[in-house]
């Protein structure tokens, strides 16, 4: 990820926390209020960023290939071929998982952080 990219996640989920502050907390600032905000989206961004480090997401390659299959014209005879294809098409795209992941652990930590200094 690009540093643009870094500030726009940032960003992103400072959005998402204010606007849990709004509709939940109706902005109420409280140490503990936005550490709870802050942690919800911290959560909500761990998980995904897990799943995409992990590469959990080729688990549903199947699915998409009998999709494939089904919808149009099948341009792969077999599986395995279909996971070339896309090994190939990937080759040069970069993985924002770890990037995401440690953006949203730190989150989790300012959180926890907020939490205990309320006093």
């Amino acid at each position: 990820m690009s540093y643009k990219a870094v500030v726009k996640t940032i960003l992103a989920m400072v959005c998402c926390s204010m606007l849990i502050m709004w509709l939940v907390f109706d902005l109420s600032f409280s140490a503990i209020n936005v550490a709870d905000s802050m942690f919800v989206v911290g959560l909500c961004t761990f998980f995904p960023a897990l799943i995409m480090v992990t590469e959990a997401t080729k688990m549903f390659d199947g699915l998409s290939f009998v999709r494939s299959k089904m919808s149009r014209k099948p341009s792969f005879k077999s599986i395995y071929d279909y996971k070339e294809h896309k090994v190939q098409k990937n080759l040069y795209k970069k993985n924002p998982g770890k990037v995401l992941l440690i953006i949203s652990i730190g989150y989790i930590l300012v959180s926890i952080i907020i939490s205990t200094l309320r006093g």
